[in-house]
């Protein structure tokens, strides 16, 4: 596991690390913030944003230079002790049963909304997200950063494209003022 051939640079290794931690919430957090928050939601965003890329940094600057297939666990290791390594490996490992069918699901859920996808549309489209994910990891991280970045531009795009002409216009947003922010409904 120590041999390994640099794949990613910096900047690769924090797209990764911030696609990974804004994640698919990106997708279904806006709207329970909303829900949960009301306009005071709208700060979470950018505070969200300013909180990850700093540690994004960190863990790519880590990843430079103790290079490791075990990432963050090996970090926790060298930290830490080899106990931690084990727990922090197996949180790690315990997610994966639950938040991969979700995020395949929410993927899938956009083709659902544009073309009323039903039952076995919904499973092929699974199966094909599915199918491509393993292609994309079976190409190395670097490629799998470069679609990340792809998509994540993408996404920027499009919400760039609503604000221009789109229905919603900038002015119609209001963020509550900085003083009528309760950091509990944040």
């Amino acid at each position: 596991m120590n041999e390994l051939k640099k794949e990613l640079g910096l900047v690769q290794g924090v797209i990764l690390l911030t696609t990974s931690l804004l994640g698919t919430g990106v997708f279904a957090l806006p709207e329970l913030a909303a829900l949960a928050a009301g306009n005071i939601s709208l700060w979470a965003w950018p505070l969200l944003i300013i909180l990850i890329f700093p540690i994004a940094i960190v863990f790519a600057v880590l990843g430079r230079h103790f290079p490791h297939a075990g990432g963050v666990a090996h970090f926790v290791g060298m930290a830490f002790g080899p106990r931690l390594q084990r727990v922090i490996s197996w949180l790690f490992l315990s997610v994966i049963p639950v938040s991969f069918p979700a995020a395949l699901h929410i993927a899938v859920g956009f083709g659902q909304a544009l073309f009323g996808w039903q039952s076995e549309q919904l499973l092929f489209g699974e199966l094909g997200t599915l199918g491509l994910l393993w292609f994309m990891g079976s190409r190395g991280a670097s490629s799998s950063a470069n679609l990340q970045a792809i998509i994540a531009g993408l996404i920027i795009a499009l919400i760039a494209a609503i604000l221009w002409k789109g229905a919603i216009k900038p002015a119609d947003i209001t963020f509550p003022a900085a003083n009528e922010i309760t950091f509990s409904r944040l």
